[in-house]
């Protein structure tokens, strides 16, 4: 049982920040695969309070934590400049311009992830 989610609009860069909101990833486990223009973050997904509620009373504590993946495709090139140095960050926003061309993560903790792209197609996976 799982989430997938594909969006190849622009229009619905906010519906990948109502998902992964808040949640974890690790800097060393984001990868860049040039063959296949494609960058990939893994993360933690853990759902809203609302919905813990309701797993809880379900007895579905199991579901808690599940493994995300938030991937771009059609990726040019791409910028990664962790100065804080503190390992994770978490999710806070995805922005995207059309004039640079760019994605930015916009992370809580200071973070430069600018995503340079051909086009918008960005897909999150939950396991």
């Amino acid at each position: 049982m799982g989430m997938f989610i594909r969006i190849d609009s622009a229009d619905f860069i906010d519906a990948v920040t109502d998902i992964i909101h808040d949640c974890w990833f690790a800097v060393d486990n984001i990868s860049f695969d040039a063959s296949r223009s494609r960058l990939d973050i893994p993360f933690e997904y853990e759902p809203p309070a609302a919905v813990k509620r309701a797993l809880l009373r379900q007895g579905g504590i199991e579901r808690l934590c599940r493994r995300g993946l938030l991937s771009f495709e059609n990726v040019l090139s791409y910028v990664l400049e962790d100065t804080e140095k503190v390992g994770r960050y978490d999710f806070n926003r995805i922005q995207y311009s059309p004039t640079e061309g760019v994605i930015k993560v916009i992370t809580n903790i200071p973070l430069l992830l600018a995503v340079y792209v051909a086009s918008v197609e960005v897909t999150v996976e939950i396991s």
